[in-house]
């Protein structure tokens, strides 16, 4: 279970989670590719998300997950 499978399962909206999906484990691959996609991803995580970053995409996926409307 990682960060994103924990907040999903509680039905949390923060804290936002970015996280890195086959990406290199070397640490200034994964600085590069967060620094270039830093600003389309600011506004998302400042409202709780859960972002996944690759090197050739991102997906973005609103918090709190699996909350059911009253």
């Amino acid at each position: 279970m990682d960060f994103g499978d924990l907040l999903a399962a509680r039905e949390l909206a923060r804290p936002s989670v970015i996280l890195f999906r086959r990406v290199e484990r070397v640490t200034n691959s994964r600085l590069a590719l967060l620094l270039k996609n830093l600003a389309a991803i600011s506004v998302d995580l400042e409202r709780g998300s859960i972002v996944i970053l690759e090197s050739s995409r991102m997906r973005i996926r609103s918090l709190p997950i699996g909350k059911k409307d009253s």
